[in-house]
């Protein structure tokens, strides 16, 4: 916590410098080697030739309020409580704001290669001995001020002494004091009575006593510290001794007592803490959960920095209901600053004899990700002991439930025209609904070249070996060859743009099976396709909108031959859900099991609203495919005797900055009614209000609305929640409300969640979760699973600025 205001109290070097005294005095007279308590009219008589003094009744222009005493206002004269222009500066009621200079400065030492300028009202000068300064007394250089009542300055040792209202700061630190002092010989500084305040961190400290006996080491004795606003303090650290190194890293920590709400609720005979970002060894903060299924959870996460590209996290558990469990996660960087070869992690977790479950359980992971310049490569792989573990052991407010983990490894290859990919699937089968073909391995080769101004060679090759991750009677699997290679020419002109296209694909499949009629069956299919459009647009000037209006008509004819298909078999070929973008596929199948017969035209229509700053305020889309015959290629459930498409509309509307909405809508005028669509809208003005609407639409298999949002009721609460309602079923499938009140130092969460899904065995089951967070700004949170969750849920979420 201190990792930036170390080097603010290495004020020690302050008169390791050249003293450059001058004066403008008055010309009464005394004898040069007194020293009067009563501030004598100063002579200078005798003073030496290098120490010209120069005195003057003047205080800093932005020198801070010198009445407040040097208790808990001592920050006061440091913090300003007008302009509040962020939400962090309302909640806290104010912000610190030191004095700010032109010169710069990262801490307060001062430069021992730079004289100093010291101003007072006066002083008394001493060829040897201690010369006294005082009243106003003002030492700059560059971003550094020293303002102090009494100075007394000694050459010969090198020493500097400072009595009452001492201030040290730049434009980063301040230290108010008491009293200080410098020994250049030991380099050495003690300040009595001292108080910090560091705005970048939002902090203030206090030292009983402040000492520094050496350049990387400062000890604070009976000190406290806090990011809470002087007003307040929801949290405090008491301790009799810390210790802070900055060429280790760490703080060590004597008898330290947090408070929370002036009541202490832990004490440490001993604490080490790092200071900066470099990664040290030690604990992290506990993380609490409960669920209506486990009761209570605790977990105590330990850190090792093992190597500076190593470093491993230990959980250890406990769950109520369920007993203790241990999971760790180890991150590793491979190669070199000069030759990067990849980063992962390898983790899991380990429940021994579940009592709930009734049964040893496990978790494994591990992932690898390489990428540079031309390559990618990346890797996978996930192991659990039972279908329920993942949503078993979950700290997240709505988990959802996967029906299978990926089993993973792919390496890609970027050539100047094309790409190249090698990748191996299979899954950890989650539920019995679920067991598609694995891909051991694929081949993917994709090339682009360009020659002739707008022509272009296009080809593609995918080469696989497909089978069921589980086995099934009479399973058919082999290996399957996709090839297809082109022609296409892109003409592009100032309101037009056309694109013709020839190409031939092919099929061809090696086979096992008893099934098995054709063990090497392939088809040829040649396929030419018309993609153009024109471009219509004119000025528009009206009171709400000044910009340009365009009408964009476009066509795409596509021909691809009917070829019999029925011998071939489905690794993972699917009919995607068709939309807008569906118009213009020249397959439109998901996948190279299937090359879908066409003799059609897509005929749509965009329009569009742009500002004059470029801004899009909306769009908007239709289109609908016209089939000249009926297709005699179709998967199960396709209609392949329809004369027409549904039709599909797509828009986008975004009146401000604040708002923003998208629809994608199909409708059937075969029968009336609508198929699958979907429509967000979204609001977010700050984070003072956030609002989401989502209406998703699938025949005969959910109708569901899906609301979010978060409401800042003042500056320090705010309430958020989310709920999807399946109106088919007439039920909520998750809901999620809770409160967040944040003051400048702590953040307390609170949410609570019921979730509604389906087991393995395709069963409903219902679940009530309660999650608590609370976090000490500063210091870290106990536990951030809830702040993730958040995120994930409502679109726009903050939980501050």
């Amino acid at each position: 916590m201190f990792s930036r205001l170390l080097p603010s109290f290495f004020v020690l070097s302050l008169f390791s410098i050249s003293l450059n005294l001058q004066a403008q005095m008055p010309s009464t007279e005394s004898s040069a080697g007194e020293l009067a308590d009563e501030r004598p009219t100063p002579s200078f008589a005798n003073q030496p030739d290098e120490a010209i003094a120069k005195a003057q009744a003047k205080t800093l222009v932005d020198s801070p309020d010198n009445t407040l005493s040097l208790s808990d206002s001592a920050y006061q004269r440091f913090w300003k409580t007008t302009e509040l222009s962020t939400r962090s500066q309302q909640i806290c009621g104010g912000y610190y704001q030191l004095p700010q200079r032109e010169a710069q400065s990262d801490s307060l030492s001062f430069n021992q290669e730079l004289p100093a300028e010291i101003t007072s009202d006066f002083a008394n000068l001493r060829r040897d001995g201690e010369s006294h300064i005082y009243g106003d007394v003002i030492i700059q250089q560059g971003a550094n001020v020293i303002t102090t009542d009494n100075a007394y300055i000694s050459l010969n040792p090198r020493q500097l002494r400072l009595y009452k209202n001492i201030l040290v700061s730049n434009n980063d630190y301040a230290v108010q004091a008491d009293q200080g002092q410098y020994n250049q010989a030991q380099q050495s500084s003690v300040f009595n009575e001292a108080y910090l305040v560091a705005p970048a961190l939002n902090a203030r400290a206090y030292a009983k006593t402040l000492e520094n006996q050496d350049t990387q080491t400062l000890t604070l004795h009976d000190a406290r510290y806090t990011t809470c606003a002087p007003s307040e303090s929801s949290w405090m650290i008491n301790a009799s001794e810390i210790q802070l190194d900055t060429e280790s890293g760490f703080s060590n920590v004597y008898n330290l007592t947090l408070y929370v709400a002036e009541t202490p609720i832990l004490y440490l005979p001993y604490f080490r803490f790092p200071i900066d970002d470099r990664r040290h060894t030690g604990l992290l903060y506990p993380l609490y959960s409960y669920s209506s299924q486990d009761g209570h959870g605790l977990a105590l996460p330990f850190y090792v920095n093992i190597a500076p590209q190593y470093d491993l996290t230990v959980v250890p558990r406990w769950i109520q209901q369920r007993g203790l469990m241990a999971e760790s996660d180890f991150r590793y960087l491979l190669g070199s600053e000069q030759l990067e070869l990849g980063e992962g992690s390898i983790g899991g977790s380990y429940i021994p004899n579940d009592e709930l479950y009734g049964d040893d359980r496990h978790y494994l992971t591990a992932d690898y990700q390489l990428s540079n310049r031309r390559w990618n490569i990346a890797g996978e792989y996930n192991e659990v002991s039972d279908a329920d573990y993942l949503y078993d052991i979950n700290t997240y407010v709505a988990p959802s439930r996967l029906t299978y983990l990926d089993q993973r490894a792919q390496a890609s290859y970027l050539l100047n025209h094309g790409l190249v990919s090698l990748g191996y699937k299979r899954y950890e089968i989650l539920s019995a609904s679920s067991n598609p073909y694995t891909q051991e391995p694929q081949l993917n080769i994709q090339y682009n070249y360009p020659f002739l101004n707008s022509l272009s060679w296009d080809s593609q090759v995918n080469i696989g070996h497909y089978e069921r991750e589980v086995p099934v009677p009479d399973e058919v699997k082999g290996d399957r060859y996709y090839f297809s290679t082109g022609l296409s020419y892109h003409w592009l002109g100032r309101s037009f743009f056309v694109s013709p296209s020839l190409k031939v694909k092919h099929l061809r499949y090696t086979l096992e099976g008893e099934s098995i009629t054709d063990e090497t069956p392939s088809i040829w299919v040649p396929q030419a396709t018309l993609d153009g459009g024109l471009i219509f647009e004119r000025p528009v000037e009206h009171s709400w909108f000044s910009g340009s209006h365009t009408l964009e008509p476009r066509l795409f004819l596509n021909y691809a031959a009917q070829r019999t298909q029925t011998q071939l078999p489905n690794f993972d070929t699917t009919l995607p859900t068709f939309n807008y973008a569906q118009l213009f596929r020249d397959n439109r199948y998901a996948g190279y099991d299937r090359i879908g017969d066409n003799r059609s035209l897509s005929l749509a229509v965009s329009s569009r609203w742009i500002e004059d700053s470029g801004r899009e305020l909306g769009s908007m889309s239709l289109g609908q495919i016209i089939y000249f015959s009926d297709r005699s290629i179709a998967l199960q459930d396709e209609d392949n005797q329809r004369a027409r498409s549904s039709y599909a509309f797509r828009a986008n509307f975004n009146p401000t900055n604040q708002l923003s909405s998208f629809a994608e809508l199909t409708w059937d005028d075969f029968t009336d009614e609508w198929r699958e669509s979907h429509v967000n809208i979204s609001y977010q003005a700050s984070q003072q209000l956030i609002g989401n609407v989502g209406l998703h639409f699938t025949p005969d298999t959910h109708q569901q609305i899906q609301l979010s949002g978060v409401y800042q009721l003042t500056p320090n609460w705010q309430i958020f929640g989310q709920t999807r309602h399946e109106f088919e079923e007439q039920k909520n499938i998750e809901s999620l409300a809770g409160v967040e009140w944040q003051n400048c130092c702590s953040v307390v969460r609170l949410a609570g969640a019921r979730t509604l899904s389906r087991d393995s065995n395709d069963a409903i089951i219902d679940e009530s979760r309660l999650l608590l967070e609370f976090e000490l700004k500063g210091l870290g949170a106990v536990g951030n699973d809830l702040q993730k969750n958040l995120n994930n849920l409502i679109k726009g979420y903050r939980s501050r600025d």
